[in-house]
């Protein structure tokens, strides 16, 4: 009876010593698998507020940009997206998708006709005079996409569509949800894996 206690103390010991190691590997594959998924982006402009901030800002309680995190898929109406073109990438939400017509009359976005709902827009962002577009027809497997701050966002208006290949990723509903965590977490505890772990 004696041995067999001390065996299974032994192996009670041994046990509770591995349990770090699987914490820790678990806790690894984790962190692994977050950034194979989601990328992190700094936003850095005004174009997209009030939804999002940017470097330098012009928010008092937010001097820095939000970093927010992004994923590959194919976007819907409403999705904040980043987009690269030639040199630049920019930030900004899809409006408009291929086989809809676009137009905006002072201040507000029509698609085939219909008044688009856009709650994340403020009045301030969004001076009518300054926010007229001609109607225009979006190609299949391209999309029309805006910045919330339409006074000073440069968008379609400016670049037009944009093919759907040139979106290179959608912003996570959590990493809006959780913008202020993530920035105050991103802004004072810097930490990139390595290179060679192949993540993005």
């Amino acid at each position: 009876m004696k041995g067999t206690d001390l065996r299974s103390k032994l192996f009670k010991k041994e046990s509770l010593s591995i349990i770090p190691l699987i914490v820790c590997l678990a806790f690894l594959i984790v962190i692994l698998f977050f950034n194979a998924t989601y990328r992190r982006i700094y936003v850095v402009g005004s174009s997209m507020e009030d939804t999002l901030y940017g470097a330098p800002g012009s928010n008092p309680a937010n001097p820095g940009g939000d970093f927010v995190y992004v994923f590959n898929g194919k976007p819907d109406r409403g999705d904040i997206v980043v987009i690269r073109m030639d040199n630049k990438t920019l930030i900004k939400r899809v409006i408009g998708l291929g086989g809809e017509s676009v137009k905006i009359v002072n201040g507000i976005v029509y698609i085939n006709g219909v008044e688009l709902e856009e709650p994340y827009i403020s009045a301030d962002n969004n001076t009518p005079s300054l926010n007229n577009y001609p109607e225009t027809y979006i190609e299949k497997g391209y999309v029309f996409f805006l910045g919330d701050n339409r006074n000073v966002s440069n968008d379609s208006r400016m670049y037009g569509c944009k093919p759907l290949e040139s979106v290179v990723g959608i912003v996570a509903e959590w990493s809006l949800n959780c913008k202020k965590g993530l920035t105050a977490i991103n802004t004072f505890f810097e930490f990139t894996l390595p290179s060679w772990f192949g993540t993005k």
